[in-house]
């Protein structure tokens, strides 16, 4: 499991805590990649390919 237990659970399962801090990391990145969608359109208006924006995006937040 990934997810923590409520913390008022009668008997608490157990769950990968270096899991959930990479998952919320990565969940941390794709709301940032999506606050900049206006180059995240497939194919960009001056004819840059899709994924080629997406690493122009991914190492401006990376740079942040």
């Amino acid at each position: 499991m990934v997810i923590p237990p409520r913390s008022n659970r009668k008997a608490a399962h157990e769950y990968d805590k270096e899991m959930y801090k990479w998952q919320h990391l990565v969940e941390n990145f794709f709301c940032k990649l999506n606050r900049v969608q206006e180059g995240c359109h497939a194919g960009g208006e001056n004819g840059t390919p899709f994924s080629a924006n997406i690493y122009l995006i991914a190492t401006v937040i990376a740079l942040q």
